[in-house]
């Protein structure tokens, strides 16, 4: 479930992910690599606790969230660079990023075991 986490930072997506077209396209393209990877790890939460899981559905929420907001800022006709610079300035403006946050409360829950 780290790797699903690091897959969805907003940052890495948009580094990782072809910046060509319109910002409209590019958010459709960006919002369902989030759905996608978060379908193929769905079976990893009866590996988890409660606790756990909600993070990551958190984590995966607020991410969805942040693209938009990110796609708000932008203008209607802007490209997808124009986007991805918004996902990162608004990713930058957060004191912590949604997938931050659930990694370093599964590696906590983790750490209580051991």
């Amino acid at each position: 479930m780290i790797l699903f986490l690091e897959r969805i930072n907003p940052t890495s997506m948009v580094m990782r992910m072809n910046k060509v077209g319109g910002a409209t396209a590019f958010q459709s393209e960006l919002l369902k690599t989030v759905r996608t990877e978060f379908e193929h790890n769905l079976s990893q939460q009866i590996y988890m606790s409660s606790k756990s899981w909600d993070a990551i559905v958190r984590s995966k929420e607020e991410t969805i969230k942040l693209i938009n907001v990110a796609a708000t800022r932008v203008n209607a006709d802007a490209s997808a660079m124009d986007l991805a610079q918004s996902v990162v300035t608004v990713s930058a403006q957060l004191s912590e990023l949604p997938t931050k946050a659930a990694i370093d409360f599964i590696k906590k829950e983790i750490g209580k075991e051991f």
